[in-house]
């Protein structure tokens, strides 16, 4: 193993040159999982709404059925917050620069030229949101008094064994969502430490700047307060004092969550013209009729799509969830009481957004792999099965830990499969062949694509020629570009050489023992 001296930064120590490794992992990681587009048609949108703020592109595109709904203006806008535009904007700035000063060497198509802006802007976007979560999942673990060696291998469990690798690579807004709720609880369990003001006002700004992503992103603010309160119950010796602390930490962390809350009325007031309403400016989403209601479905039909339907379970789509909470279940009373109440308030906002979006239509997000809305508590809570199985693991049986590593192993294949076909095959099989369990399905239409059956299978009829295709970059410029598809593709592999000679670095850098520190 080898040996090194441990140095501080950002107030915990590490091996020399492990945050630099880990974000050019993330980079790699990036890179490789790039579909050569956002993905999803949520994220164009917002990457459309981006771009009105600085050039004179519409709010609203024409893409799909979707027109947006009218502002006080007349004129379309989105049915989004500012929040995800924020981050993609800059991305996308950076994209057209590149391009413009590539352009001047090598004159460019217009549909090639915004072809490859949409690839950088993805990669620019989510190599920036990927790696201020993955830094804030580690500060917070190691804030929560777990050694470096969990605290990296957590991180790690995160970026490959959760749902999250399937947010890399597609530019929805969750990983930006989970980044803002990370960082918001690490500057609490900082502020637990040394009560300084300034460490709960950025703990009302990562919250704050969560409800300009999602309004719904309260509930993760809601959740942090439990773990606050909980966590100053638990150390104190009467409740007075309990109350006595949180109500300091209000005086730091309520005016800046205010300022944010009234920045994001400001914006719903500048496009729609009034303070209380919705960015749908009063209409039903796109796709609705008068009729049918966005929370017009069934509460119990929701809950199960959310826990136990195959096609959408939070269990089956990130069994890392399973391990967190037998780990919890089993150790509770042994664990540090600031990771139960972490634990705690992470249940407490999955049950709010559990039942928040039991009844909305559709309840688990349209076109989405999993159930989408409920990712940031169900990624928190994943955090934690690592790092609790380092750490109480010896005390479990032999089987035990077979079957947790078993578990995880099985996480990071899963996850991989997600990124390795187009979102939506398996959603437009249930509904042209009645398909249920999609992930085994998934493995059915990899073995397809890759021995070369999926253009004539009947699985496949009807969808496009993308989707019969690897969804990685290279693959995807083989049916238009294949002189440049094997410059991508050689490009590709070293890229994957170079992420899995990183990440082969990590954990055995983790694994030393005297890396605990």
């Amino acid at each position: 193993m080898d040996s090194w001296q441990p140095g501080s930064r950002f107030g915990v120590t590490a091996p020399p040159g492990f945050y630099s490794r880990l974000v050019g992992f993330i980079l790699l990681l990036t890179a490789l999982v790039n579909a050569g587009n956002v993905v999803s048609i949520d994220a164009k949108r917002r990457l459309q709404q981006s771009r009105s703020w600085w050039t004179s592109a519409p709010e609203v595109s024409a893409y799909g059925s979707f027109g947006g709904s009218p502002g006080k203006d007349g004129i379309p806008r989105t049915p989004y917050g500012m929040g995800h535009g924020l981050i993609l904007m800059p991305a996308d700035m950076a994209a057209a620069v590149m391009l413009g000063a590539a352009g001047r060497l090598a004159p460019l198509s217009d549909h090639v030229a915004e072809g490859a802006r949409e690839v950088l802007a993805a990669f620019f976007s989510q190599a920036f949101i990927c790696s201020v979560a993955a830094l804030f999942a580690y500060l917070f673990l190691r804030r929560m008094g777990f050694p470096h060696a969990p605290a990296a291998l957590g991180v790690l469990s995160l970026l490959l064994a959760t749902t999250f690798l399937h947010y890399v690579q597609n530019c929805q807004e969750n990983n930006l969502m989970l980044a803002c709720a990370l960082a918001g609880a690490h500057f609490i369990a900082l502020w637990l430490r040394n009560e300084r003001p300034r460490d709960a006002a950025l703990a009302g700004a990562a919250f704050g700047y969560a409800l300009l992503i999602r309004p719904t992103t309260l509930a993760d603010t809601g959740g942090a307060m439990v773990f606050l309160f909980l966590s100053l119950r638990w150390t104190s010796a009467r409740t007075g004092d309990a109350v006595r602390r949180l109500l300091g930490f209000a005086r730091s962390f309520l005016p800046v969550l205010a300022a944010f809350v009234f920045l994001e009325r400001l914006y719903q007031h500048a496009r729609f013209g009034d303070w209380l309403g919705t960015y749908h400016g009063g209409l039903p989403l796109p796709g609705f009729s008068a009729g049918r209601r966005m929370f017009g479905g069934n509460f119990w039909h929701g809950i199960g799509a959310a826990l136990w339907f195959p096609d959408s379970s939070i269990f089956l789509f990130d069994p890392l969830l399973v391990l967190s909470l037998v780990m919890l279940a089993a150790f509770w009373k042994k664990i540090d009481v600031q990771v139960r109440a972490f634990a705690a308030g992470a249940l407490a906002t999955l049950a709010v957004y559990l039942c928040f979006y039991a009844k909305f239509t559709p309840p688990t997000g349209a076109t989405a792999w999993g159930d989408r809305y409920t990712q940031t508590p169900v990624h928190l809570l994943c955090l934690l099965g690592a790092p609790l199985l380092w750490t109480a693991g010896s005390n479990l049986s032999t089987r035990a830990r077979a079957a947790a590593l078993a578990l995880i192993a099985w996480s990071v294949v899963q996850q991989i499969a997600s990124v390795l076909l187009m979102l939506g095959v398996e959603e437009k099989q249930l509904h042209n062949i009645g398909v249920q369990w999609a992930i085994p399905q998934r493995f059915v239409n990899l073995w397809l694509v890759v021995w070369g059956q999926a253009d004539t299978s009947p699985l496949f009829s009807g969808l496009p020629p993308e989707w019969r295709r690897i969804s990685l970059l290279p693959f995807q410029l083989e049916l238009r570009y294949p002189d440049v598809a094997r410059w991508a593709l050689a490009a590709w592999c070293l890229a994957l050489v170079a992420a899995l000679t990183l990440l082969a670095r990590l954990p055995r850098q983790s694994l030393n023992r005297q890396s605990d520190g």
